[in-house]
């Protein structure tokens, strides 16, 4: 019976701590682009499940840059909410973050930021479009 009784408590044990996996999320279709001193380096794309965190590699002439990008659900069904971290591969491998801009926009539209000291030439341009599939 003491058998029993310990193999059911690791039973709920196990139940009652198993982490929850976003397989409901929504999913959407992303498309951004990349600007540095005015020179286009990375153009990514790809789905994301909303509420779960992906990154995209993309290596080019310029160098390899990465985007990660946190999806968060919103109250609304037709806005999005992202956080990126935005950076490029050193030459010894470490990843260095250039910048970490959020965006709220609307579902199917396209939003930018502008990161620089002169709003007349920014330094950073990262461009979003997305997409609820």
């Amino acid at each position: 019976m003491k058998l029993i009784l310990f193999t059911f408590a690791i039973f709920l044990s196990q139940v009652s701590f198993s982490l929850p996996t976003n397989s409901e999320g929504k999913k959407i279709d992303l498309a951004m682009e990349l600007v540095l001193n005015g020179k286009k380096v990375a153009a990514p794309k790809g789905i994301v499940t909303e509420g779960d965190v992906e990154t995209f590699v993309e290596e080019t002439a310029e160098g390899k840059f990465f985007i990660t990008v946190a999806t968060m659900k919103t109250s609304s069904a037709k806005t999005i909410k992202f956080q990126f971290a935005v950076g490029k591969f050193e030459k010894d491998g470490q990843e260095k973050i250039l910048s970490r801009p959020q965006m709220t926009m609307t579902d199917g539209k396209t939003g930018s930021i502008e990161v620089g000291k002169d709003p007349a030439k920014p330094e950073m341009i990262l461009s979003v479009t997305a997409k609820y599939l």
